[in-house]
């Protein structure tokens, strides 16, 4: 016997798949009605979550649902329709064990909102809604005939004395991986047990959630035959995350029941929406606020890892470099790659050790020592400019040339008057 992580996480590829059997099967006019349903074991009984239906099935079949509207039950397609009692949901498989084979009529169904499903309050069904509301016999290929993904149904109530006061809506984003709770009318003990009592609300917390697929998901929790069409509940967020399709059956070394697959609201949104406000406008009701909602834009997933750096380059790993070589050097990490020559690395990269490294540049020194002009001024003939002096951006006068001094006037005087004396 798998242990119960190894049982989900095989589960997927498996073949013949349960969608569980009611204990006592009801008989339809023509003998031919089913109730294709999956039974909480092990949990507590519910008197106070009416929203939680049960459906009683031709007379004797039981299924379960939930009231999303006033006059609106969501439930497992199996519970509406006769289909095949184990499913291949193998896409290999075709749809030889996974199809719909014929529908019942609306007047085989009676839903309660009592905590045993043969008691009152119970109300007729006026219309059942399926997904493309496809008419699937024999060897259609239509893909809403497939059970396997597409297992649910919709129930609108005829309105005799009045609508059940207490609904939930569906959720729009699919389930994590988290506990929550599942309710159902179904099984107490596994049926290989005997499968009695039936028929009462139950209620499982946790239900935890193990495996999220594209229109699926997997509990860990002993749901078994009846609870079929039963929702898991998202308490703190309040809404229905889905409706039970099927699960694994007994075996001759194990009872069966140990998990159960529930197809997600969301994954049939915009069907959901569709019939959510033809039922209110039938129904004579405000339109529930959940059908004009939006489904939210998907997950973009985790933000791209930034790009790889070059040669060179500070790292704090190999990750960060586009040569996946981060190595130590001159007391700082940086990305490298082998070397033979500097040719081998970018320029600005040298090889030193066998290893592309980067290499400083060197700054000139700067001694504080004149920088000798050793060209010499071209004589031009012409006069020199004086040099003009520069203040804070201003011009300033040329400087003037020297003053000529008294005593040197006298002197040549003299000198002038001593050789005319002389001359004479």
């Amino acid at each position: 016997m798998l242990p119960s992580r190894q049982r989900f996480a095989a589960f997927l590829p498996l073949l013949g798949l349960v969608a569980f059997g009611a204990c006592h099967p009801a008989g339809d006019p023509d003998g031919e009605v089913r109730g294709q349903t999956a039974a909480i074991i092990g949990g507590t009984a519910d008197t106070t979550d009416t929203w939680v239906v049960g459906i009683d099935i031709g007379g004797g079949g039981v299924c379960s649902g939930a009231l999303i509207a006033p006059n609106l039950v969501l439930t497992a397609r199996h519970c509406v329709s006769k289909t095949p009692s184990k499913l291949d949901c193998n896409p290999d498989g075709g749809l030889a064990t996974n199809k719909v084979l014929s529908n019942y009529p609306p007047s085989s169904f009676q839903v309660s909102t009592a905590q045993y499903y043969k008691n009152a309050p119970r109300w007729s069904v006026a219309a059942v809604r399926y997904i493309n509301d496809a008419v699937c016999t024999g060897g259609s290929t239509d893909p809403a005939c497939r059970l396997c993904g597409y297992d649910l149904a919709l129930l609108q109530l005829n309105k005799g004395a009045g609508f059940p006061t207490v609904f939930k809506a569906p959720s729009n984003v699919p389930p994590k991986k988290h506990a929550y709770t599942a309710m159902g009318y179904g099984c107490q003990k596994a049926e290989k047990l005997g499968c009695t009592p039936l028929g009462y609300r139950m209620l499982l917390d946790p239900a935890t959630v193990v495996q999220v697929t594209e229109q699926d998901f997997i509990v860990s929790g002993r749901v078994c035959g009846g609870d079929s069409g039963g929702p898991v509940w998202d308490n703190p967020r309040a809404v229905v995350l889905g409706a039970l399709s099927r699960g694994d059956g007994d075996t001759p070394t194990e009872e069966g029941c140990n998990f159960g697959i529930y197809t997600r609201t969301d994954a049939h949104w915009a069907w959901l929406q569709k019939y959510g406000a033809k039922a209110a406008a039938d129904g004579g009701y405000a339109t529930p606020p959940w059908v004009s909602l939006s489904l939210p834009p998907p997950d973009a997933g985790p933000p791209p890892p930034p790009p790889k750096k070059p040669l060179g380059e500070t790292c704090t790993g190999p990750a960060d470099c586009e040569s996946d070589l981060c190595i130590s050097y001159e007391g700082k990490q940086v990305c490298s790659k082998t070397c033979k020559v500097k040719g081998d690395c970018l320029p600005g990269v040298s090889c030193i050790g066998g290893y592309c490294v980067p290499v400083p540049e060197v700054p000139i020194e700067d001694t504080g020592a004149p920088i000798e002009d050793t060209g010499a001024a071209e004589d031009t003939g012409e006069a020199a400019v004086p040099e003009t002096t520069v203040k804070s951006g201003c011009a300033m006068e040329p400087a003037p040339g020297p003053k000529p001094q008294p005593w040197i006037v006298g002197v040549a005087v003299g000198l002038a008057l001593a050789l005319t004396r002389r001359r004479r």
